[in-house]
């Protein structure tokens, strides 16, 4: 009988370690060089819900119901596809500022290095995020904002398309296939992400879910992209290359595209 109270306080023992063990938590920490930032507001169209998230309530049996049973916390879909729970604070008053510069590394090479600091509508810091470029600093732009929409602010990072929650800062996927630097990035109506760029493709999109949907390496031998728009239904991107300036039109439901010297 006491081997068996000895044996099961040594069990109860091990337990509460264990879970002691599970509430250790760890941040990672960069440092940054600050130059000028580049401010981005959430206008009313890029508000998340403001509606609470519904909570469990214990019923007289001591079991919770299903907060999901009420439509206004179960998780909405924008037009693009894109699946997001219901906001618990209203961004629209938010904004997401980037300043970049640059710092050394171990190996004596110089990096980018991004500050992103996204403010309430009374200037308090909501959360704040720094990024350094994957590759050594080159004469081209590595991380570079794409912009604010939905709540999601969206950056390239040396050709990683990243995706942040404007909550929490919280990232919430990212893409590799883009590649590019010194990009030019625009929003479609239906939420898409055009990109173009140097050191990559010359045509790229993908959706809010992080899924590339198209990609086009280049169009025929015109390179370096200096500016892009979407304009009834189309990406105009102007290329200024050896053979002088061009510009072309892709259409955003087909993808084909046509060339305009």
């Amino acid at each position: 009988m006491i081997r068996n109270r000895i044996a099961l306080l040594g069990s109860l023992t091990i337990i509460a370690m264990s879970l002691a063990g599970c509430n250790a938590g760890g941040g990672n920490n960069a440092a940054a060089g600050d130059s000028a930032g580049k401010q981005v507001e959430a206008g009313a169209g890029e508000a998340g819900d403001s509606a609470a998230a519904g909570q469990a309530d214990a019923g007289a049996e001591g079991q919770a119901e299903d907060s999901a049973a009420n439509p206004a916390d179960a998780a909405k879909a924008d037009a693009s596809g894109q699946t997001t729970d219901d906001a618990a604070v209203d961004v629209s008053g938010y904004s997401v500022m980037m300043e970049s510069g640059y710092q050394g590394d171990p190996n004596g090479d110089q990096r980018e290095v991004a500050k992103i600091v996204c403010t309430d509508a009374d200037g308090n810091v909501v959360w704040q995020k720094e990024v350094v470029s994957q590759h050594s600093a080159t004469e081209l732009t590595q991380v570079q904002e794409i912009g604010l929409s939905n709540g999601v602010y969206y950056y390239n990072w040396s050709g990683t398309v990243v995706a942040l929650d404007v909550r929490n800062g919280e990232e919430l996927w990212q893409n590799p296939d883009f590649t590019g630097a010194s990009i030019h990035s625009a929003f479609t109506d239906d939420g898409r992400i055009v990109l173009c760029g140097y050191y990559g493709p010359a045509f790229f999109v993908c959706n809010t879910k992080g899924e590339t949907l198209e990609r086009i390496g280049e169009f025929e031998n015109w390179y370096w992209p200096y500016k892009l728009e979407i304009e009834d239904g189309f990406a105009k991107i102007w290329f200024d290359n050896a053979e002088g300036e061009g510009l072309v039109k892709v259409n955003l439901d087909t993808y084909e595209y046509e060339m305009v010297r």
